[in-house]
């Protein structure tokens, strides 16, 4: 919810989750392109989820086992991670202004955090930055780093113009 509007959501087939030791998986949201508040697609979002359903009517009541994904429990405090990004260069960027390169900039994004980013590179489709960017992510104990968030690299242009945003 982003300001009391319904601005993504998720759909699976409910048969997605009839394992009865799930594994954490993520997931993306779905912008709500008919509320309109998320207006790309990459900006939704993702979480984790570990889901099981099943019938009861069918199946009974769920006696959870031993050595389940559930006797483990879920922690009240995630911790963080020092992630550390070295961006080198890009190649054969497409060319975003009219002369025919682009001034790009990389961006690594996380939800509701701050978006360390590069140099801007000016009028050229391979720049070279050379830079490394550290920041912290946070997953629950009880998640394999494997499964953890994806690290998601931006590439802009800037634009300089009053009336003008960065590309994509």
């Amino acid at each position: 919810m982003i300001k009391g509007k319904p601005a993504c959501y998720f759909r699976r087939p409910i048969t997605d989750f009839c394992e009865p030791n799930p594994k954490w998986q993520w997931f993306e949201f779905t912008a709500d392109k008919a509320v309109g508040v998320v207006d790309e697609q990459w900006k939704a979002g993702f979480f984790a989820i570990r889901l099981y359903v099943r019938s009861v009517t069918k199946e009974g009541a769920f006696v959870k086992p031993r050595d389940s994904v559930w006797s483990k429990g879920f922690e009240k405090r995630n911790r963080g991670h020092l992630i550390r990004c070295a961006i080198y260069q890009c190649a054969l960027l497409p060319p975003a202004d009219s002369n025919g390169s682009s001034d790009p900039y990389v961006e690594i994004w996380q939800p509701e955090k701050s978006r360390p980013r590069t140099a801007t590179s000016c009028d050229t489709n391979n720049p070279i930055y050379y830079e490394l960017k550290e920041f912290y992510v946070e997953k629950p104990r009880n998640v394999p780093l494997e499964e953890a968030p994806p690290v998601i690299l931006n590439i802009f242009d800037t634009d300089e113009g009053v009336f003008d945003s960065d590309d994509y």
